[in-house]
């Protein structure tokens, strides 16, 4: 049982932000500079190398106070990754094709031509962003309701209806 040596983690404290220091984004047991940028490992996790980072790697900055870390948290936590550009491009592809489904079934239910998607469905769907509350259409123009779509799209039920 003597053997077996835990290696101790450190855990991040809200008091490591007066020194410019947030937990990382990939991985919160290490601390993260807001400064020039840098992760530290979690042996630098002490508040004494903190103070000892800020000393020398960012002096003018010492005698800054706590709001100017939070505003630069804050800075840093609302910037756009490109890793959530492609999380909310994804999330909105998901979004219109789960619409084009629902449509297509309506669509399907009523019997009529598939080309009233384009034709009517998608014009009436964009006046009414555009008219009543005032917003961008630009999702409806990425919506796929084409002859085509429909028609795979209710084909595609059919089949998942049929096994």
């Amino acid at each position: 049982m003597s053997g077996t040596n835990k290696k101790k983690t450190r855990q991040y404290s809200e008091d490591y932000l007066k020194f410019g220091f947030i937990p990382a984004v990939h991985d919160e047991r290490m601390p993260f500079c807001l400064l020039c940028q840098q992760c530290l490992s979690n042996e630098s996790m002490k508040r004494g190398r903190l103070e000892a980072h800020l000393k020398a790697k960012h002096s003018a900055h010492i005698n800054s106070d706590l709001s100017y870390f939070k505003t630069l948290k804050e800075k840093f936590e609302k910037r756009t990754t490109l890793q959530s550009l492609f999380t909310a491009r994804n999330l909105t592809n998901d979004r219109l094709s789960e619409a084009s489904y629902q449509i297509s079934l309506l669509i399907a239910k009523t019997g009529k031509n598939h080309t009233i998607g384009e034709n009517l469905i998608k014009p009436s769907i964009s006046a009414f962003l555009k008219t009543v509350l005032e917003k961008d259409d630009t999702d409806v123009k990425a919506l796929p309701l084409s002859n085509n779509t429909v028609s795979r799209r209710i084909d595609e039920m059919s089949e998942d209806i049929e096994k």
